[in-house]
């Protein structure tokens, strides 16, 4: 009996430990869970317009050419402070990822304040 109490203590263990971690986690993230776990599912994405923020250069372009290389005809709007830098891309997009110009769409602004930029 007593060795059947213990596995119950170490799964409730277990259960406790993978419980917080998942709440830890959930706490943490900063999408829904669908979003989440989309990672894994590509088509969560499919006919979507997605705004990536930052995107003329780092984790936001990096953002960019991931969400087109998905092949699932995603609208892409990419915002940053640097037109120009955004123009490139999106010319980039075009030519390496084989997106038409309209999924792809410019909307330069800086994000700290309310004027559009230049």
């Amino acid at each position: 009996m007593s060795a059947m109490s213990d596995s119950l203590k170490a799964v409730a263990a277990v259960s406790a430990v993978s419980g917080g971690l998942l709440y830890w986690k959930w706490r943490r993230m900063d999408s829904d869970l669908s979003t989440y776990f989309s990672r894994l599912q590509p088509e969560y994405f499919r006919d979507r317009i997605i705004w990536i923020t930052g995107a003329s250069s780092g984790i936001g372009e990096a953002l960019c050419y991931h969400a087109a290389s998905l092949n699932v005809g995603v609208k892409l709007v990419i915002s940053a402070r640097r037109h120009q830098l955004l123009q490139q891309l999106q010319e980039r997009l075009i030519a390496d990822c084989n997106m038409r110009r309209s999924d792809v769409f410019v909307l330069p602004m800086h994000l700290n304040g309310t004027d559009v930029t230049d």
